[in-house]
């Protein structure tokens, strides 16, 4: 009977302090922290599904999206962010309603898009700080025609983050499906 309650005795203690499993540590060293804790404290979502360097591309050409009479645009996100890239001056004569509303913009284009054309040095840091730092969150990306979206994901991809995608087709294609606004400028 004595030798059974000191195994319960262990056992409880086993369960209430953590096992320690092999090495001989209490689990319970400087710093250290139970699962549950990790849990709590764990700041971003869970990986997503590419790799360095990989990223997603949607195909809205793709007859399935007619088919399965999908029309909204936030159905395709399911649940991303859609970023649209291209400069101001684009976004004035059209933009996806779904879009976030924020100004990252991936390559600078000069004079309307006629002159001088660089990369914006500071995109990946400003979407960085756009997803809290949250690289594996679903991003979404769309330009014009698809061409520097396609860039900008490959960057972000090739920067850490996992869960990126463009818009094949860019905002023409896109229009042809789901919502974009006009904005009407007032002549001066």
């Amino acid at each position: 009977m004595m030798q059974r309650g000191k195994i319960i005795t262990i056992f409880v203690m086993m369960v209430l302090f953590g096992f320690s499993g092999c090495g001989g540590g209490s689990g319970h060293e400087e710093g250290a922290q139970t699962p549950i804790l990790n849990t709590l404290n764990k700041t971003q979502s869970q990986p997503g599904p590419f790799s360095a360097g990989k990223f997603g591309r949607i195909d809205l050409t793709q007859k399935q999206y007619d088919t399965l009479g999908i029309n909204d645009g936030k159905n395709v996100l399911d649940g991303g962010e859609l970023i649209d890239i291209r400069n101001l001056y684009e976004r004035k004569n059209s933009q996806p309603v779904e879009a976030v509303k924020n100004l990252l913009v991936y390559e600078i284009r000069e004079d309307n898009g006629r002159g001088k054309r660089s990369l914006n040095p500071d995109f990946v840091k400003e979407v960085t700080a756009f997803v809290g730092g949250d690289k594996n969150k679903k991003i979404v990306l769309i330009c014009h025609s698809g061409s520097r979206s396609a860039k900008a994901a490959k960057l972000l991809s090739d920067n850490g983050f996992t869960n990126v995608y463009d818009i094949q087709g860019g905002l023409n294609e896109w229009s042809k499906h789901f919502h974009t606004t006009t904005f009407h400028l007032s002549e001066s």
